[in-house]
C-alpha cells in the first residue's frame, strides 16, 4: 500500500508508480481497475472514481525489460487526514480470525435442553505453516445424526494461495457469511452438503507481507504436485485431507463432488471456471464438470461461460485443480477464479 499524510481538503493529489511492469500495460487494467482508498478520519475504504493512466518511461528492470509509470489521482475529503491506497482493501490473518469468531458467535447453536446444539460452523487448525502460523480449516453444514451426515456430499474450497491475492480472501469471507445465513438457498445447501474450506492457505505470506511465498520461500500455487513437509506443509495437509475424504467417499460415505481453488487474479473482465474435462463418454459423467459453470452463467450476468476452460492438463501441470483431477479423480474438479470487475465488486 501507499500512504500520504497531512493532506489538504479538496486538493487533487497524483501518485506515480514508476516501476510498473508490462503487466500493467494491459488495456483491461486501464479500463476497469480502481485503487482503494482508506481515510483515517472516516475509517472506511472506498474505490477511487478516476482511472489510472499508464505510460512508458525511461527505466528498465534487471532483465532489460521496459518499465511503465502508473498514475492515478485522488481528492481527500478531510484536511490533516492520512490516506492509505491499495489495489484492494487489505484482508489480514487477524481479520480472518476475528471474522471466524464473529460467525461462530452469530450462528452459535442454541438449545432448550440440557446439552447445547452443535454449531453450523466449526473451526480447527489443519496444519502449521513453516513460520509456525496455524492454517485454519472451516467446516459448514447443518448438524444432525451421523447416518444423515454420511449421506451428504462434500465440497472442498481453498483460498488465498498467494498472499497478494486479497480478492480471494474477500470472496471466501462472503461465501462463508452466506453459507451460515438463514437464506433459503444456504439452508438447502447446508442440509445436503458439507463445505470444507481453507480460507487462507498462504498464511505466512499474509503475516510477513510476502507477495507469493511462505516463510520457506515456496510459492504454494506451484507446490501441488510434490509438496514438502518441511517447505510446503500447508499444501501437504490439504492433499492429505482430500485423500481422506476421497477414501471415505469410495467407501460409500460423503461423496466429494467439488474441489475449487478461489482465485482473484486474472486479466479477463468477468468470472469463470478453469477445470479439467472428464474424457468419459458415459451418460452419467459426460459433461458433468460443466454443469456448475453453466448454471452460474444463467443466473449471474458477470459470469462468462465462453471464458471457461475445460482441458486435460499436461503431464507436468502443477496447478491445484490439475493435481486433484489426476490424483483423486474428483468429478467436478474446478479452479474457480474471481474476477476484479465492477460487476463483481460485491465479491471483491
Amino acid at each position: 500500500f501507499f500512504s500520504v499524510s497531512n493532506v489538504e481538503k479538496d486538493t487533487v493529489y497524483t501518485i506515480n508508480i514508476m516501476n510498473a511492469t508490462a503487466t500493467f500495460k494491459n488495456q483491461l487494467f486501464r479500463r476497469i481497475f480502481r485503487f482503494a482508498m482508506f481515510s483515517t478520519v472516516s475509517e472506511s475504504w472506498t474505490r477511487l472514481k478516476t482511472k489510472p493512466t499508464i505510460e512508458r518511461n525511461f527505466m528498465f528492470d534487471g532483465h532489460g525489460n521496459r518499465l511503465f509509470t502508473v498514475s492515478f489521482k485522488f481528492r481527500p475529503a478531510y484536511g490533516g487526514d492520512t490516506i492509505f491506497l491499495a489495489p484492494n482493501p487489505p484482508y489480514s490473518f487477524s481479520h480472518l480470525k476475528a471474522r471466524l469468531q464473529h460467525l461462530k458467535q452469530k450462528y452459535k447453536g442454541q438449545s432448550d435442553g440440557p446439552s447445547p446444539k452443535p454449531d453450523i460452523i466449526q473451526e480447527t487448525a489443519l496444519s502449521r505453516s513453516p513460520g509456525g502460523n496455524p492454517v485454519q480449516m472451516v467446516t459448514i453444514t447443518d448438524p444432525g445424526p451421523a447416518e444423515q451426515q454420511m449421506d451428504k456430499k462434500v465440497a472442498v474450497l481453498v483460498g488465498r494461495t498467494r498472499a497478494s491475492d486479497v480478492a480471494s480472501s474477500w470472496a471466501m469471507d462472503g461465501f462463508m457469511e452466506f453459507l451460515c445465513s438463514p437464506d433459503p438457498v444456504a439452508c438447502a445447501l447446508r442440509r445436503n452438503m458439507i463445505f470444507v474450506m481453507v480460507p487462507m492457505l498462504c498464511v505466512d505470506g499474509v503475516v510477513a507481507g510476502h507477495v507469493t511465498t511462505n516463510d520457506a520461500g515456496k510459492d504454494l500455487k506451484q507446490e501441488w504436485k510434490r509438496p514438502s513437509l518441511a517447505k510446503s506443509p500447508e499444501v501437504l495437509a490439504v492433499k492429505h485431507l482430500l485423500r481422506t475424504l476421497v477414501v471415505n467417499s469410495r467407501n460409500g460415505s460423503n461423496e466429494v463432488i467439488l474441489f475449487s481453488e478461489i482465485c482473484g487474479m486474472s486479466s479477463r473482465r468477468n468470472m469463470q471456471y478453469d477445470c479439467c474435462r472428464n474424457g468419459v463418454m458415459t451418460a452419467n459423467v459426460y459433461l458433468r464438470e460443466q454443469m456448475l459453470p453453466k448454471y452460474f452463467s444463467e443466473i449471474l450476468p458477470w459470469f462468462g461461460m465462453s471464458d471457461c476452460r475445460f482441458e486435460v492438463p499436461e503431464p507436468d501441470a502443477y496447478d491445484s485443480f490439475a493435481c486433484v483431477w489426476k490424483e483423486f479423480e474428483v468429478v467436478n474438479r474446478c479452479d474457480y477464479a474471481v474476477r476484479k470487475t465492477p460487476k463483481a465488486e460485491c465479491l471483491v
